[in-house]
């Protein structure tokens, strides 16, 4: 999927909120695997990327042959990873397109190194011993 749908080409291969929300499954698929669009605006579960997870899905299995397609292990094997990645980039896309003032970008920075100096610092406190 990640071949698909990169940080290049995210604006032509990404899906307006207007037509996400016009999107309706009982109608057919959303895109082909030759037009593979995702809404990167919304999340994994919107029935838009539900549709081109499962479009991704039936297009990995008929290009790999070698996988066994009418096992559920397989399908559910490829849905996770290709929901994960798509959750990935949503992430990336989301952080890619969010602008911040300098202040905010210092204030997140400094959250940043406090958590990382609190993890560093602080031991793991161990899970207490249950007695016999």
């Amino acid at each position: 999927m990640r071949k698909r749908i990169t940080p290049a080409n995210w604006m032509k291969n990404t899906v307006t909120e207007q037509e996400a929300n016009e999107f309706d499954s009982r109608f057919g698929q959303c895109c082909d695997p030759t037009h593979f669009r995702v809404h990167l605006g919304g999340t994994p579960a919107n029935a838009w990327n539900k549709s081109a997870i499962s479009v991704f899905i039936k297009d990995f299995l008929a290009v790999h042959p070698g996988y066994p397609s009418q096992e559920d292990s397989v399908r559910k094997m490829v849905w996770i990873k290709s929901h994960a990645a798509l959750e990935s980039m949503i992430k990336q896309y989301r952080k890619s397109n969010t602008l911040h003032s300098g202040s905010e970008l210092e204030a997140m920075r400094l959250q940043k190194n406090r958590t990382e100096r609190k993890r560093k610092v602080s031991p793991a406190i161990p899970y207490p011993i249950p007695r016999r």
